[in-house]
């Protein structure tokens, strides 16, 4: 033990607080472009855990299930009746 001005610390014992701890499931993770938005090729549009957001035409996905534009463009959102497709127009 040492002390420090009064305070008496132990340096020997870990101290855990299982409330800071966050679940992977608890992250809300963003829409990085949305609809309309100029971007450019690999720009990120959505993080995702999952398949929420499908791609669309010249649209990649990452290992992580990350959706990203393949060409400079526009994004646009093609919602169905039970998915949403995110594709890339090009500019001209």
């Amino acid at each position: 033990m040492r002390s420090n001005h009064g305070c008496i610390f132990n340096f020997n014992t870990t101290i855990t607080q299982p409330a800071l701890l966050v679940s992977t499931a608890n992250i809300i993770l963003p829409i990085a472009c949305f609809g309309g938005q100029a971007i450019v090729a690999g720009n990120i549009i959505v993080r995702q855990r999952g398949t929420q957001f499908h791609p669309g035409e010249n649209v990649g996905v990452g290992k992580d299930w990350t959706l990203f534009a393949l060409v400079p463009g526009r994004v646009n959102f093609r919602k169905t009746a039970n998915k949403t497709t995110i594709s890339v127009v090009p500019t001209a």
